[in-house]
């Protein structure tokens, strides 16, 4: 065995220690403190800039972002995929604007009557409905216009003027006749109604018989109301929002020809700042009423409601359109595979190649940050808007259903997939890379209003946010 020794190990406070306890260092050279001051101060310098950008890079954006807020088309924040806010059901919404805080649109109901509706946007709920038509067997259309009044302190589409009313006007069609000929059946109207409304209450201020193929669209302030004449000829009238002033009246030059239906017809469109006429010989006419393009009957590019001819450019309206291209243009010359930025003066500033496809028109188009973001058939595409260059592209399979809607952030649009049905996609603004996507509607048609993004489907009309 062998001999142990018992020594005492108790351990003293940290108050009995010297230096607290502390194991006492020896001092560092003098030449070592400079160093390790020098790269203190480097550091904490370093890490005060990265602290001083991060604050500029967020109040920058947070200021972008304001910016973008106001401008027309641009969507309030998406924060990750979109859940329904709320659901109107059973009936079928169209026409959808912005009026006064409110949402107006035409409501088909299933038995045939048409009403036309005010909604709170932030509820659903309906601030007041007018009924236009009875119930009927015939189906029906009715589409209504509402042209919006600026102020003279703050112009643009978002606004109303300061104590006045607000009109909209409505084409109620109330009977329709069906043609027949080797290619099918045709409907087309015969008897219609041109009402005017007050935006604010619904109340019909008036009432009149007018020619079937009337048909309006707002412009701005103003309203461009076009019809066939009993001689077959065309006639587009810009007017004041209460119809009473004309700005201009362009006539066709000819009467136009019979399309399938077996009666002239057309198609009078506004696309950004121009009218666009559709049938069989076409125009594009400035908001002035002058005549910028023109092509002959039979030269169509085979492109469904381009009505552009074989040497004619179909303009293309940039939307939302944050101003950073100090007012370019766009169009897109027959067959479709190109993209062309005009000038003010309508010089070609350049031009985009293999944009499109022969025969597909461009599906959306939007200019945000010195940049052309366009939906072309299999991609989105990003341009710098000043030298026509790609900047990023992705290729999507999915076929889109809508045009393209941007938060400032994320570029949102509805797509048709193979598993999930109608999916709403969301790509970086900044490199074309896939977000996220929600779930919505089958069948659901994506639209913008007053920044915020609705779906109009078979089972109503929902609110997304």
């Amino acid at each position: 065995m062998q001999d142990v020794v018992i020594v005492d190990v108790s351990v003293p406070s940290r108050a009995e220690l010297p230096n607290g306890g502390l194991p006492k260092r020896a001092p560092a050279p003098r030449a070592t403190r400079r160093r390790l001051r020098r790269w203190s101060g480097a550091a904490g310098a370093a890490l005060l800039l990265v602290a001083v950008a991060t604050v500029a890079d967020d109040r920058h954006e947070s200021a972008r972002l304001t910016v973008l807020a106001g401008v027309p088309g641009v969507l309030a924040p998406l924060d990750g995929p979109v859940t329904s806010r709320w659901r109107d059901d059973g009936a079928q919404f169209s026409g959808l604007t912005g009026v006064s805080g409110r949402l107006l649109g035409v409501e088909d109901l299933p038995d045939g009557s048409v009403q036309v509706v005010a909604l709170d946007p932030r509820s659903g709920r309906a601030a007041w409905r007018t009924p236009v038509r009875p119930p009927q067997a015939i189906a029906t259309w009715a589409r209504c216009a509402w042209p919006q009044a600026p102020t003279p302190a703050s112009p643009g589409p978002r606004s109303g003027a300061a104590g006045e009313t607000s009109v909209g006007t409505c084409v109620v069609v109330d009977d329709a006749a069906t043609h027949e000929n080797a290619a099918g059946f045709w409907t087309y109207p015969t008897r219609a109604r041109l009402l005017r409304l007050d935006a604010a209450t619904g109340t019909v201020l008036s009432a009149a018989q007018t020619e079937p193929s009337t048909s309006v669209c707002a412009l701005g302030p103003d309203l461009i109301v076009s019809e066939v004449d009993a001689d077959g000829r065309l006639r587009v009238t810009r007017t004041d929002a209460s119809g009473r002033v004309a700005r201009w009246t362009f006539t066709s030059p000819a009467p136009l020809p019979d399309d399938a239906s077996g009666r002239p017809q057309a198609q009078v469109r506004v696309v950004g700042e121009v009218v666009v006429v559709a049938a069989g010989p076409g125009w594009v006419l400035s908001g002035a009423g002058v005549v910028l393009e023109s092509w002959p009957v039979g030269a169509q590019a085979g492109r469904a409601g381009a009505g552009a001819g074989a040497n004619a450019r179909t303009p293309i309206a940039a939307n939302p359109d944050d101003g950073s291209l100090g007012g370019l243009s766009f169009t897109q010359p027959a067959p479709g595979v190109d993209l062309v930025a005009l000038d003010a003066a309508g010089r070609t500033r350049w031009t985009a190649s293999g944009v499109g496809h022969a025969g597909t028109a461009i599906a959306g188009l939007m200019v945000i940050d010195g940049r052309v973001i366009v939906a072309e058939a299999g991609a989105l595409r990003s341009i710098d808007g000043s030298t026509g260059t790609t900047v990023w592209s992705t290729p999507i399979t999915n076929p889109a259903r809508t045009a393209l809607f941007t938060d400032g952030r994320v570029i949102v649009r509805s797509e048709s997939t193979k598993d999930r049905g109608v999916v709403l996609a969301a790509y970086g603004l900044d490199d074309g890379r896939l977000r996220w996507e929600s779930d919505i509607a089958d069948g659901a048609l994506l639209l913008e209003v007053d920044g915020r993004l609705y779906a109009r489907s078979d089972q109503g009309l929902i609110s997304l946010g």
